[in-house]
């Protein structure tokens, strides 16, 4: 690929605003993803008996360790969602500049 050909890309309008769409969208789902996770580490410091706190008095399982799961479960959630997101939506406004670039 040209530098001519990487200036044409760069300056082509839909793709400024791709750019600047999957940018939005992914400083979303950090700020997400940042506030469950420090929202965790926050109840951790403050609160920590509640996290020893277990579900059931006989068993050994605690809330620390059901919100933990969950946290992770989420990680893997939000990183399917932005893959799902990002394969049907950015790729095809990609494909539409390439094309339109093509002409």
């Amino acid at each position: 690929m040209t530098q001519e050909m990487i200036q044409k890309i760069k300056s082509h309008p839909d793709f400024k605003i791709l750019i600047q769409q999957r940018s939005i969208f992914a400083r979303r789902l950090t700020a997400l993803m940042l506030s469950v996770y420090f929202g965790f580490i926050l109840t951790i410091a403050f609160n920590p008996t509640f996290l020893a706190t277990k579900i059931d008095p006989q068993g050994v399982t605690t809330y620390g360790i059901v919100i933990g799961i969950l946290i992770l479960l989420f990680s893997f959630v939000l990183t399917g969602f932005y893959t799902l997101v990002s394969n049907n939506l950015f790729d095809k406004e990609i494909e539409k500049v390439k094309k339109d670039l093509l002409k």
